[in-house]
């Protein structure tokens, strides 16, 4: 997927796998470190980017697996191109209902395209993609956090037993 991306020239690409991959796969480093440097290709292995949801925050498209990665990129909603090999049955993506978000490509060959149409696809899955986020996020807009601390403050004046 990597080297059919970076061949192709059009985007700017960060590869920054979930942490938990990183901490249980051994090979990936290596594998890595064998791909060499591209212009147009980042990895973040360790950062703490990887986790406050800088890439996911900055992200003109979405690429990936059904992981809760997507669920922070819907923050703002965009493009989302989802990854599921043939080989591997996603239940939790089925379960989770991911697959009303965007493209599911199961296919290494149509990765490029997929990328290519997901802006003018997008309308497509907008609405869908607002509903999604409002039901797992909860509310994310500008008076979020002050809402919360009210909900918070009422709670701490409540009476304990």
């Amino acid at each position: 997927m990597l080297s059919k991306l970076v061949a192709d020239g059009r985007w700017n690409i960060v590869f920054a796998p979930h942490q938990r991959l990183v901490e249980t796969d051994e090979e990936i480093e290596e594998f890595l470190s064998d791909f060499g440097e591209h212009d147009n290709l980042h990895f973040d292995l360790d950062s703490f980017a990887t986790v406050d949801g800088s890439y996911t925050r900055m992200a003109d498209i979405y690429l990936g697996d059904s992981s809760s990665q997507v669920v922070e990129f819907l923050i703002s909603p965009r493009p989302v191109v989802l990854l599921q090999p043939p080989e591997m049955t996603d239940l939790f993506a089925q379960r989770a209902g991911y697959n009303i978000l965007g493209e599911t490509v199961e296919s290494a060959d149509r990765i490029t395209d997929a990328i290519a149409d997901a802006p003018a696809r997008f309308a497509d899955y907008e609405d869908a993609q607002r509903e999604y986020a409002a039901s797992s996020l909860g509310e994310t807009g500008p008076d979020a956090a002050r809402n919360a601390a009210k909900i918070i403050a009422g709670f701490a004046d409540q009476p304990r037993f």
